[in-house]
Protein backbone atom coordinates (compact mmCIF):
# COMPACT_ATOMS: atom_id res chain seq x y z
CA UNK A 1 0.00 0.00 0.00
CA UNK A 2 1.34 3.39 -1.00
CA UNK A 3 1.80 5.78 1.93
CA UNK A 4 2.45 9.51 1.82
CA UNK A 5 5.59 9.27 3.95
CA UNK A 6 9.22 10.14 3.21
CA UNK A 7 12.12 8.24 4.78
CA UNK A 8 15.30 10.23 5.39
CA UNK A 9 17.53 7.43 6.73
CA UNK A 10 17.81 3.66 6.89
CA UNK A 11 15.89 3.34 10.15
CA UNK A 12 12.96 5.30 8.75
CA UNK A 13 13.05 3.16 5.58
CA UNK A 14 12.61 0.00 7.67
CA UNK A 15 9.64 1.51 9.52
CA UNK A 16 8.09 2.75 6.25
CA UNK A 17 8.36 -0.72 4.67
CA UNK A 18 6.70 -2.31 7.70
CA UNK A 19 3.80 0.18 7.55
CA UNK A 20 3.34 -0.34 3.82
CA UNK A 21 3.11 -4.08 4.36
CA UNK A 22 0.88 -4.04 7.45
CA UNK A 23 -1.19 -0.83 7.53
CA UNK A 24 -4.95 -1.14 7.20
CA UNK A 25 -6.99 1.08 4.89
CA UNK A 26 -8.10 3.19 7.85
CA UNK A 27 -4.52 3.66 9.04
CA UNK A 28 -3.37 4.43 5.50
CA UNK A 29 -6.06 7.13 5.21
CA UNK A 30 -4.90 8.75 8.46
CA UNK A 31 -1.28 8.69 7.30
CA UNK A 32 -2.04 10.10 3.84
CA UNK A 33 -4.72 12.68 4.72
CA UNK A 34 -4.18 13.39 8.39
CA UNK A 35 -6.86 13.63 11.09
CA UNK A 36 -8.99 16.56 12.27
CA UNK A 37 -7.56 18.33 15.30
CA UNK A 38 -8.83 21.34 17.23
CA UNK A 39 -6.51 23.74 19.00
CA UNK A 40 -6.88 27.32 20.21
CA UNK A 41 -10.44 27.32 18.85
CA UNK A 42 -9.27 26.47 15.33
CA UNK A 43 -9.99 23.40 13.20
CA UNK A 44 -6.66 22.03 12.05
CA UNK A 45 -5.29 18.92 10.36
CA UNK A 46 -2.92 16.68 12.26
CA UNK A 47 -0.39 15.01 9.95
CA UNK A 48 2.43 12.79 11.13
CA UNK A 49 5.79 12.08 9.54
CA UNK A 50 8.44 9.43 10.04
CA UNK A 51 10.65 12.09 11.68
CA UNK A 52 7.86 12.73 14.20
CA UNK A 53 7.67 9.00 14.88
CA UNK A 54 11.42 8.67 15.48
CA UNK A 55 11.20 11.36 18.18
CA UNK A 56 8.25 9.52 19.71
CA UNK A 57 10.16 6.21 19.63
CA UNK A 58 13.16 7.79 21.37
CA UNK A 59 10.92 9.06 24.18
CA UNK A 60 9.35 5.62 24.56
CA UNK A 61 12.78 3.98 24.69
CA UNK A 62 13.95 6.43 27.35
CA UNK A 63 10.98 5.49 29.51
CA UNK A 64 12.15 1.85 29.43
CA UNK A 65 15.75 2.58 30.35
CA UNK A 66 16.66 1.40 33.83
CA UNK A 67 17.61 4.05 36.33
CA UNK A 68 21.28 4.93 35.95
CA UNK A 69 21.60 3.27 32.50
CA UNK A 70 22.78 5.22 29.45
CA UNK A 71 21.29 3.02 26.70
CA UNK A 72 18.48 0.55 25.98
CA UNK A 73 18.14 -2.34 23.54
CA UNK A 74 14.70 -2.39 21.84
CA UNK A 75 13.77 -5.22 19.46
CA UNK A 76 12.31 -4.48 16.01
CA UNK A 77 8.83 -5.80 16.76
CA UNK A 78 8.48 -3.39 19.68
CA UNK A 79 9.51 -0.47 17.46
CA UNK A 80 7.05 -1.51 14.75
CA UNK A 81 4.30 -1.76 17.35
CA UNK A 82 5.08 1.78 18.44
CA UNK A 83 4.81 2.89 14.80
CA UNK A 84 1.31 1.43 14.39
CA UNK A 85 0.18 3.04 17.66
CA UNK A 86 1.76 6.40 16.80
CA UNK A 87 -0.03 6.79 13.47
CA UNK A 88 -3.35 5.33 14.68
CA UNK A 89 -3.73 7.34 17.91
CA UNK A 90 -5.46 10.67 17.16
CA UNK A 91 -4.37 12.25 20.46
CA UNK A 92 -0.69 12.04 19.49
CA UNK A 93 0.21 15.30 17.77
CA UNK A 94 2.53 15.39 14.79
CA UNK A 95 2.58 18.51 12.63
CA UNK A 96 -0.53 20.72 12.56
CA UNK A 97 -1.71 22.43 9.37
CA UNK A 98 -4.26 25.14 8.65
CA UNK A 99 -7.10 24.70 6.16
CA UNK A 100 -5.02 26.43 3.48
CA UNK A 101 -2.23 23.87 3.87
CA UNK A 102 0.19 26.15 5.73
CA UNK A 103 1.80 24.94 8.92
CA UNK A 104 0.04 26.14 12.04
CA UNK A 105 1.98 28.43 14.34
CA UNK A 106 0.64 28.65 17.88
CA UNK A 107 -0.41 32.11 19.00
CA UNK A 108 1.88 33.52 21.67
CA UNK A 109 -0.23 35.24 24.26
CA UNK A 110 1.28 38.24 25.95
CA UNK A 111 0.70 38.05 29.67
CA UNK A 112 -0.35 41.40 31.02
CA UNK A 113 1.71 42.54 33.90
CA UNK A 114 -0.71 43.17 36.74
CA UNK A 115 1.94 44.19 39.19
CA UNK A 116 0.57 46.87 41.46
CA UNK A 117 2.86 49.82 41.58
CA UNK A 118 3.42 51.06 45.07
CA UNK A 119 2.58 54.66 45.75
CA UNK A 120 5.57 56.90 46.31
CA UNK A 121 6.10 57.50 49.97
CA UNK A 122 5.83 61.00 51.28
CA UNK A 123 9.16 62.47 52.33
CA UNK A 124 9.64 62.37 56.05
CA UNK A 125 10.22 65.54 57.98
CA UNK A 126 13.85 65.27 58.91
CA UNK A 127 15.39 67.72 61.34
CA UNK A 128 18.74 68.80 59.99
CA UNK A 129 21.70 69.80 62.03
CA UNK A 130 23.92 72.78 61.33
CA UNK A 131 26.74 70.28 60.81
CA UNK A 132 24.97 68.65 57.80
CA UNK A 133 26.36 71.33 55.46
CA UNK A 134 29.92 71.09 56.79
CA UNK A 135 32.54 68.85 55.31
CA UNK A 136 34.77 66.64 57.44
CA UNK A 137 37.57 69.21 57.85
CA UNK A 138 35.12 71.96 58.80
CA UNK A 139 33.57 69.71 61.43
CA UNK A 140 37.01 68.99 62.92
CA UNK A 141 37.82 72.73 62.99
CA UNK A 142 34.50 73.47 64.67
CA UNK A 143 35.08 70.79 67.30
CA UNK A 144 38.57 72.21 67.99
CA UNK A 145 37.17 75.73 68.41
CA UNK A 146 34.47 74.47 70.77
CA UNK A 147 37.06 72.55 72.82
CA UNK A 148 39.27 75.66 73.08
CA UNK A 149 36.30 77.77 74.15
CA UNK A 150 35.36 75.28 76.87
CA UNK A 151 38.95 75.22 78.17
CA UNK A 152 39.13 79.03 78.22
CA UNK A 153 35.80 79.32 80.03
CA UNK A 154 36.93 76.76 82.59
CA UNK A 155 40.16 78.70 83.18
CA UNK A 156 38.26 81.98 83.59
CA UNK A 157 35.94 80.34 86.09
CA UNK A 158 38.90 79.14 88.17
CA UNK A 159 40.40 82.64 88.16
CA UNK A 160 37.07 84.12 89.19
CA UNK A 161 36.81 81.68 92.07
CA UNK A 162 40.32 82.59 93.19
CA UNK A 163 39.50 86.31 93.11
CA UNK A 164 36.34 85.95 95.17
CA UNK A 165 37.08 86.72 98.78
CA UNK A 166 35.11 84.69 101.16
CA UNK A 167 33.84 86.69 104.11
CA UNK A 168 36.06 85.97 107.09
CA UNK A 169 34.48 84.87 110.25
CA UNK A 170 34.57 87.29 113.09
CA UNK A 171 37.45 86.70 115.41
CA UNK A 172 35.03 87.03 118.24
CA UNK A 173 31.65 85.40 118.59
CA UNK A 174 30.40 88.65 120.16
CA UNK A 175 31.09 91.69 117.95
CA UNK A 176 29.98 94.15 120.69
CA UNK A 177 32.30 92.61 123.26
CA UNK A 178 35.23 92.69 120.85
CA UNK A 179 34.56 96.33 119.92
CA UNK A 180 34.59 97.30 123.56
CA UNK A 181 37.87 95.42 124.00
CA UNK A 182 39.48 97.32 121.12
CA UNK A 183 38.32 100.65 122.53
CA UNK A 184 39.89 99.85 125.92
CA UNK A 185 43.12 98.67 124.25
CA UNK A 186 43.36 101.92 122.28
CA UNK A 187 42.79 103.91 125.44
CA UNK A 188 45.61 102.00 127.15
CA UNK A 189 48.20 101.36 124.46
CA UNK A 190 50.98 100.59 126.93
CA UNK A 191 48.96 98.05 128.86
CA UNK A 192 47.75 94.55 128.09
CA UNK A 193 44.02 94.34 128.63
CA UNK A 194 42.80 90.97 129.97
CA UNK A 195 39.11 90.17 129.95
CA UNK A 196 37.58 87.55 132.19
CA UNK A 197 35.63 84.98 130.21
CA UNK A 198 34.17 82.40 132.52
CA UNK A 199 36.98 80.94 134.64
CA UNK A 200 39.75 82.37 132.41
CA UNK A 201 41.24 85.73 131.44
CA UNK A 202 41.67 86.31 127.71
CA UNK A 203 43.94 88.79 125.92
CA UNK A 204 42.69 89.52 122.41
CA UNK A 205 43.95 91.32 119.38
CA UNK A 206 47.62 92.08 118.71
CA UNK A 207 48.66 91.56 122.36
CA UNK A 208 47.49 87.96 122.38
CA UNK A 209 50.35 85.46 122.40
Amino acid sequence: MELNLTAQNKQEELVLKYLQDNASETLADKINNGTPFEKDGKNLTNKKTLSDFMKYACDEAKSLVEKGATSACIDDQTVYGWAIHFFEEDSIVGTLYNDDGTEYKPVIKHVQNNTIKSKPQKPQNIQFSLFDDLNEQEVKDTETEQSSAVTENHSNMEKSEMQIERPSKSKSPNATFYDKYLVLQQQNPNSAIAYRLGDFYEILGENAV
